[in-house]
């Protein structure tokens, strides 16, 4: 089975000084895990490094403006000075309606699921190394810690930034306000003590704590989370260090606030966005260096 490379092109956001151009984009089909089902064809997306050389992969997933391209051109430096593969992933609205909730059955295909067969079918090729960290933005902040929650043995560390609400580790509580296995996510059970062991890094702007119009307001959510994306930031990073605590380990979470920023991608990046993302990566290298 081969990749289906199609020719991207550029959308010229204002999310970051440099002009790079995002690079050709490659769609994969594998085969899902046990218990799963997968499309049958493959996942757009924008990816840039070297073919034939084995890396470390970041992700970069959009927001409900399903801009991957932004998401690349953002990323695109950031990643190549550290070394690792940039996948951009495009979840359509046409096919991965529920992408924030990794695509419950009923509501698309299974976003999760389409990832994972891009990323075996880039480490097939010899591009993805074992590592992936993951990046979300807004709606891709959703998805970026359900993955990680979901998948926690593929994910060595986890980035959401201004997601709008979030799973809990609560083994009562159903997906996606819990983490009790649902049947509308086949194939997934979750591990708790597993997903506690991936470092997590929650940023949101400071003055992204206004109720706007993608934001949901659902009387459960605000009841468990609150009313706006800064406290509901603060209440997972919060639960996730609890669950932690419990359990013996160190804190697993943690919650900065980018000055200056609303719900904006672009003013999240030129509130320091790279630069929290990037000494956090160093943390988590030292860690697995001193075998923490």
């Amino acid at each position: 089975m081969t990749f289906d490379h199609a020719r991207q092109t550029a959308e010229a956001h204002a999310v970051s000084p440099a002009e790079i151009d995002p690079g050709a984009g490659r769609g994969a089909r594998a085969s899902a895990p046990a218990g799963a089902s997968s499309a049958a064809s493959g996942l757009e997306a924008v990816v840039c490094g070297p073919e034939r050389e084995r890396r470390p992969v970041l992700v970069a997933v959009h927001g409900i403006g399903r801009r991957h391209q932004a998401q690349a051109k953002a990323w695109r430096a950031f990643a190549e000075r550290r070394g690792l593969l940039l996948v951009a992933p495009h979840f359509e609205a046409d096919r991965y309606d529920d992408f924030q909730r990794l695509g419950r059955a009923g509501r698309g295909e299974r976003a999760d699921l389409a990832l994972i067969d891009l990323l075996d079918r880039l480490a097939e090729e010899g591009c993805a190394g074992d590592d992936l960290y993951l990046v979300g933005y807004s709606g891709g902040g959703q998805f970026a810690h359900r993955f990680a929650l979901a998948w926690p043995a593929r994910v060595r560390a986890v980035v959401a930034v201004a997601a709008g609400w979030y799973t809990f580790p609560d083994r009562a509580r159903p997906f996606p306000y819990g983490m009790r296995a649902s049947a509308r996510l086949p194939g997934v059970r979750f591990d708790l003590a597993s997903a506690l062991a991936v470092p997590s890094l929650v940023l949101v702007g400071d003055r992204d704590d206004e109720r706007d119009p993608a934001l949901r307001v659902s009387a459960r959510v605000v009841r468990q989370q609150g009313s706006h994306r800064v406290a509901r930031a603060r209440a997972w990073v919060d639960a996730m260090n609890r669950a932690a605590a419990e359990r013996g380990r160190g804190a697993c979470a943690r919650f900065e606030l980018l000055p200056g920023a609303g719900h904006s991608f672009g003013e999240c990046v030129s509130a320091g966005l790279a630069g929290r993302v990037d000494a956090f990566f160093d943390e988590v290298s030292a860690e697995r260096g001193t075998g923490r």
